[in-house]
């Protein structure tokens, strides 16, 4: 091996060595608060069974955040965050294609509207932002009853993006 591979291999490694030397693990930045305080999620919506399951879904995905602690209480809290489901909709995803009329599955789309307060400055972090998530449903058999079993699903998915506005842009 020549001098000059000896020298670009120790350049390559140097810099791979200094780069690896500032990873830190996590988000990269503090959420500007250390404690939240979730309300009931409200309805506005014509969507039943949903509330309970949601609101419990935003509690266990934010609970197991690093840097926050869930309370049980707004006095305390650092932050307020509200959710009000705005919307539920279902599409026809799919046809039989014997039958056009009859459907084979169903898009569910839920939406929500998000606000984050913050009771120590007394002004909102964001407020009525929009979160949607969507899910496809099989028409088959008895299609209520795979729509409630597809519902907490959308709801979790639903939880995860509002987990993601709430922890993840700071």
């Amino acid at each position: 091996m020549n001098k000059a591979n000896v020298v670009i291999i120790f350049v390559f490694a140097a810099c791979l060595l200094c780069g690896c030397m500032h990873y830190s693990k996590g988000t990269g930045s503090d959420i500007p608060f250390t404690t939240i305080y979730i309300e009931p999620v409200k309805n506005d919506a014509l969507v039943h069974h949903i509330r309970a399951t949601l609101s419990s879904q935003i509690r266990q995905k934010i609970a197991k955040h690093p840097q926050l602690t869930l309370l049980n209480s707004n006095e305390s809290a650092d932050a307020c965050l509200t959710v009000k489901i705005k919307d539920f909709s279902q599409s026809v995803a799919t046809t039989k294609p014997d039958d056009t009329v009859r459907a084979k599955s169903f898009t569910l789309e839920i939406t929500a509207e998000c606000s984050l307060f913050d009771n120590r400055t007394g002004q909102y972090l964001f407020k009525q932002h929009i979160v949607s998530a969507s899910i496809e449903s099989q028409a088959e058999g008895d299609y209520l009853w795979n729509k409630t079993k597809t519902l907490p699903q959308l709801s979790d998915k639903l939880a995860d993006k509002i987990y993601d506005v709430v922890c993840k842009p700071w």
